[in-house]
């Protein structure tokens, strides 16, 4: 009796395990079709030619796990890019039903009704899938946008309201979203009180939304608001104190701006790393006299840093050519009328007499931007420096001197394309052209088959044939 009971057990042990060991390969089964079935569709995503085959790995592995959320949300995905509706709200449905609590799903399903024309039903799925990815930025923008949408269409003020409060939320999760929702909004840019509802308030997203109220707008009333709330929430940032200076000066307030800046330099360091983005601000906001007296004041701070010299040395360098540009039109309007009532034995005289005087303009302007570039070159040598000294001596007349300079930024910086192009024309003003050729072809050593030098090359040796010149 006990033999049989015996064998009974182990039959029934065996039988158990068998059952047990079919379902284990049954569970491998289903989750190896999910797995295959889940990187057919991101091979789909990337690749529409990919999507029958995710569609029928998909479908496969529902038959094989009908309740499986994720696999019925991506078949749903798959057909609601092919346009089928219908079947793309049941696979959703069946996702929902599987885990009520997957937001993506409850938004897609919106999305659907949506375009069906279910826009109650739709705007409640938008805000239970709110409710549930409230931690995923995409989410909240994509239904930010979802409401912004249907307010253009239905002009209903509570969509609007809706779609800003997922824009903040957005922003308050991934900073980058603020830009991308003030894109969308850009037809409220005269609405700063609108705008300012989707900007979470922290300094970071308050500098954000100063920069592209500035910048991107060019809305520099808006951008001075947003940097003052940035810098009441920390003054300590550089950034901040340096970018609200620039909403200071685009908003007339000069003399505030030039002391936030330099305060901000002098406070914080780093001058170094800012200098050329203050000399594009300064640039852009059209001020070279402020511009000019910040770098000034840099270059005092900080004497052995080359940059705030190049920069001041660039102001200094546009404004006498400037002035010289004005006063040589000045002259030759004074001279042409003069010399409309002037005897003919006398017109040479009268046009030597003003060449003269544009020769005295010019050597007033540029002789104190040539001193300043002597004086920084000695304490900072910078080839930029010696190319600006170049430029100063052609315009006094003295080639001599410019080729010199300009050999010299040539031995400190010999990748410079621009200091060879001038040091060959120079070189060819003075009918050098075996000089000129000469260059020529060390610079096309450095830089071959580039397209100027060839062009240079052939239009020296043309020059050099009609004139009999041998140097």
């Amino acid at each position: 009796m006990n033999r049989v009971v015996n064998v009974a057990s182990g039959a029934a042990l065996a039988l158990a395990g068998l059952v047990l060991a079919w379902s284990a390969s049954a569970e491998r089964l289903r989750q190896s079709a999910v797995a295959f079935a889940a990187v057919d569709y991101e091979a789909a995503a990337a690749d529409s030619t990919a999507a029958p085959k995710a569609e029928e790995s998909l479908s496969g592995a529902l038959e094989k796990d009908p309740g499986n959320a994720e696999a019925s949300f991506r078949l749903g995905r798959l057909l609601q890019r092919k346009g089928e509706t219908a079947k793309a709200l049941l696979r959703m449905d069946a996702a929902i039903s599987s885990n009520p609590f997957q937001g993506a799903a409850h938004y897609w399903r919106g999305r659907l009704l949506s375009e069906r024309g279910a826009h109650g039903i739709a705007g409640t799925e938008m805000k239970l899938a709110g409710a549930l990815a409230r931690n995923q930025p995409d989410y909240m923008f994509r239904i930010g946008y979802f409401f912004f949408s249907r307010w253009k269409k239905t002009g209903d003020i509570g969509d609007l309201d809706e779609s800003l409060g997922y824009f903040r939320k957005s922003a308050e999760l991934e900073l980058s979203n603020l830009n991308r929702t003030f894109d969308i909004l850009r037809e409220f840019a005269l609405h700063y009180d609108t705008l300012m509802n989707v900007i979470p308030d922290t300094d970071e997203a308050h500098f954000e939304a100063g920069m592209y109220f500035g910048h991107g707008m060019g809305m520099w009333l808006f951008s001075l608001k947003e940097f003052e709330k940035a810098k009441g929430i920390n003054s300590r940032n550089p950034a901040f104190a340096l970018s609200y200076g620039l909403a200071l000066l685009h908003n007339g307030r000069l003399e505030e701006s030039r002391n936030l800046v330099i305060q901000g330099i002098e406070n914080f360091g780093g001058a170094e790393n800012r200098i050329l983005d203050l000399e594009i601000h300064y640039r852009a906001a059209g001020k070279p006299e402020e511009g000019a007296s910040v770098y000034r004041a840099l270059a005092e701070l900080y004497p052995q840093n080359p940059a705030p010299n190049v920069n001041l040395a660039k102001y200094m360098l546009a404004g006498a050519h400037a002035r010289c540009a004005a006063g040589t039109a000045a002259l030759d309007s004074e001279r042409d009328r003069l010399l409309e009532s002037t005897p003919p034995e006398k017109k040479e005289w009268a046009r030597r007499t003003f060449d003269a005087k544009k020769k005295a303009l010019f050597a007033s302007e540029f002789a104190a931007v040539r001193d300043f570039l002597r004086e920084a070159s000695g304490r900072t040598p910078s080839a930029t420096l010696y190319y600006y000294l170049a430029d100063v001596e052609s315009q006094l007349s003295n080639l001599a001197q410019a080729e010199a300079w300009i050999l010299k930024a040539i031995e400190a910086d010999s990748s410079w394309k621009g200091a060879w192009y001038w040091l060959i024309s120079l070189l060819v003003q003075e009918e050098r052209y075996d000089d000129a050729l000469t260059r020529i072809n060390d610079a096309l050593s450095r830089f071959p088959g580039d397209p100027r030098l060839l062009k240079m090359k052939d239009s020296a040796l043309d020059m050099k044939i009609r004139s009999g010149k041998k140097g």
